[in-house]
């Protein structure tokens, strides 16, 4: 694996492990209900826009020189909001109770793969800190 993946990984924090497993969560169920509808995607990437325009006023300022230097940060400000309101298009009317779909295995996928992934990460975060010493 990428060196440079490898100590991106390691050096995860809880709170962005807990990002990338919404994101996962987010990337299975979008899956099981995907609907290629260009209103559905259009109007999830305006509420992206215009939420993220808010969001990023309400933490700072607007620059391109933030922009550039906090990129990541940037983007998951108006990428959080497309996932919501995109993620919310897909789900209505099947069922789900709050996050959670009503078919069993689909839930099960999507912790599977949070479980694997979270799994990863403590590895690499192990190999890490015994190669350090």
């Amino acid at each position: 694996m990428n060196s440079r993946i490898v100590r991106y990984l390691a050096q995860l924090s809880v709170s962005k492990i807990i990002l990338w497993s919404y994101l996962i969560w987010y990337l299975v169920m979008s899956s099981f209900y995907f609907d290629p509808s260009l209103y559905l995607w259009a109007t999830a990437s305006g509420v992206g826009g215009i939420v993220g325009v808010a969001l990023m006023l309400s933490t700072g300022d607007m620059t391109w020189h933030r922009i550039r230097t906090r990129f990541w940060e940037s983007f998951r400000l108006f990428f959080i909001p497309f996932c919501v309101s995109s993620f919310s298009e897909l789900v209505n009317g099947h069922g789900f109770i709050f996050f959670f779909s009503p078919v069993l295995v689909q839930d099960l996928v999507g912790l599977g793969a949070i479980g694997l992934f979270t799994v990863l990460i403590l590895r690499i975060k192990n190999q890490w800190q015994g190669s350090e010493t």
